[in-house]
C-alpha cells in the first residue's frame, strides 16, 4: 500500500466545504479511498473548522491542517501587486509561508509520493530539500517555456498530471523529450446530479442564459455583460452565478464594472451570488442555454460539462482546453475582435429549451470514471 502526501494549493480548505473545482475533484478521490482503499494519504490542507470536523471521519485520509494568519496574507498579497506593478518580481512565490510550515511536519515523514496540486513554486521548493519523488498536478497554464525555472521542475519531477492536451503541448514547450512524464487525466463530474435534472416553467417566457464561474476578466464576464446588453432579443435573463474569488465577493474594480455594464439591462441581468455546487442542478432547471465566455486560455472546463449532462446548450469561447470539454452541438466562438458581437448572435439563436440531445458519451466525463482514471495512474507509479 503506497503511502502519499497531497499537498494542496492552500486557498481551500478539504474537505471541499467551500467547493472549488480542484479541491472537488481531489475529494472524489477521496471518498473512492474510504469504499475501496487504494493508498494511504495525507492530505495537507490550510484550516477550516468545518472542514476538519468532515475530515475528522475519514477512515484512509488523514489532514493535516496548516493555519496561516489572514492578516500576514492581506499584507502579502498586497506587496505582491505592488511588485508586479512595478515590475520587480515577475512570478513570486506566494504563499511562501504556507509551503514552509507544510514542509515543517512533512521533512519529518516518510512517503513514496508526494503529489503538489498545482502549485510549482510549492513543487520547486520542495525539490530542493527532499529526496521523495514528487508529482505536480497541474490544473492550470503554470509550466511551460515562460515558467521561471521550469526546466528544472519538469526535469525533477517523477510525473506530471495534467488535465487537458492543451495543457500537455505547454509543458511540451520546455521540450519534447518529456512527453512520457506528462500524462493527461480529464476532469470529471458527479453527472447523476444533473443527468436527473427536470425542467421547471419558471421564467418560461423569457430564453434564459447562465454564467457560472468567478466574476474575473479572464473569465470574460464584462464581455458576456456587453454581448447580452446587444441581443436583438429582448425576451432574455442572465443569471450570473458566482463571486469575485470562489465563494467570496469582493467589490472590486472589475466587479463594479461589470455592474455598471449591466445598468442597460438591470431588469433582465440577476446577480445570484456563489450557489453552493450541490445546489446548481436547481439554477439549470430553467436555464436554456450556459456561456463560458473565457478570454484566457482556460485549461479544461467543469462548467462545460455540468451543462451538456443538464441537458442545457453550450456556447463557449475557442480558447485552451475547452474544446477537449465540449460536445459536438457546442457553439464555439473565437477568441478576436468580432468575440463579442459573435457572442451575441450566437445567443439570439437559441430557442427554448426541451431537454436537448447530449452529443457524446457523458459516462466518460462521470466522477466514476474520473477517479478511476486517477487511480490507474497511481497503481501504476
Amino acid at each position: 500500500m503506497k503511502k502519499i502526501a497531497i499537498i494542496t494549493s492552500g486557498l481551500l480548505p478539504l474537505p471541499a466545504v467551500k467547493d472549488g473545482a480542484i479541491e472537488t475533484l481531489l475529494q472524489y478521490t477521496l471518498e473512492y479511498n474510504e469504499d475501496i482503499k487504494k493508498a494511504d494519504f495525507d492530505v495537507y490542507s490550510t484550516y477550516d473548522k468545518n472542514a476538519k470536523l468532515t475530515g475528522d471521519c475519514y477512515k484512509n485520509t488523514k489532514y493535516l491542517y496548516i493555519k496561516v494568519s489572514k492578516i500576514f496574507n492581506t499584507i502579502n498579497s498586497f506587496c505582491l501587486k505592488v511588485l508586479r506593478k512595478l515590475k520587480i518580481v515577475k512570478d513570486p512565490n506566494f504563499q511562501l509561508i504556507y509551503i514552509k510550515k507544510v514542509y515543517k511536519i512533512l521533512k519529518n515523514k516518510k512517503y513514496d509520493y508526494i503529489i503538489v496540486e498545482s502549485e510549482n513554486h510549492f513543487t520547486e521548493y520542495l525539490l530542493k530539500r527532499i529526496k521523495t519523488p514528487i508529482i505536480l498536478y497541474l490544473h492550470n497554464d503554470k509550466l511551460n517555456k515562460e515558467t521561471k525555472n521550469g526546466k528544472f521542475i519538469v526535469e525533477k519531477t517523477e510525473k506530471i498530471l495534467v488535465v487537458s492536451n492543451y495543457i500537455k503541448n505547454r509543458v511540451l514547450t520546455l521540450g519534447e523529450k518529456y512527453a512520457n512524464k506528462v500524462l493527461v487525466i480529464h476532469n470529471g463530474i458527479d453527472t447523476q446530479e444533473f443527468l436527473e435534472v427536470k425542467r421547471n416553467d419558471e421564467y418560461n417566457n423569457t430564453i434564459n442564459i447562465l454564467f457560472v464561474g468567478r466574476i474575473e476578466k479572464s473569465k470574460g464576464t464584462l464581455e458576456l455583460v456587453k454581448a447580452f446588453n446587444n441581443m436583438k432579443n429582448k425576451s432574455s435573463k442572465l443569471f450570473i452565478v458566482g463571486g469575485t474569488f470562489h465563494s467570496t465577493l469582493r467589490k472590486n474594480k472589475y466587479y463594479k464594472q461589470v455592474i455598471k455594464e449591466s445598468y442597460t439591462r438591470k431588469d433582465d441581468i440577476i446577480f445570484t451570488g456563489h450557489i453552493k455546487h450541490s445546489e446548481l442542478n436547481e439554477i439549470y432547471k430553467f436555464v436554456d442555454v450556459q456561456v463560458v465566455p473565457s478570454i484566457w486560455e482556460e485549461p479544461a472546463g467543469l462548467v462545460n460539462i455540468e451543462a451538456i449532462a443538464s441537458g442545457v446548450k453550450l456556447i463557449a469561447s475557442n480558447v485552451g482546453g475547452i474544446s477537449e470539454y465540449v460536445d459536438k452541438d457546442t457553439i464555439l466562438i473565437n477568441k478576436d475582435k468580432n468575440f463579442i458581437s459573435n457572442l451575441s448572435k450566437a445567443m439570439d439563436k437559441i430557442k427554448k429549451n426541451n431537454k436537448s440531445h447530449i452529443g457524446f458519451d457523458i459516462k466518460y466525463f462521470s466522477k466514476e470514471e474520473y477517479v478511476k482514471r486517477y487511480y490507474k495512474i497511481i497503481d501504476n507509479l
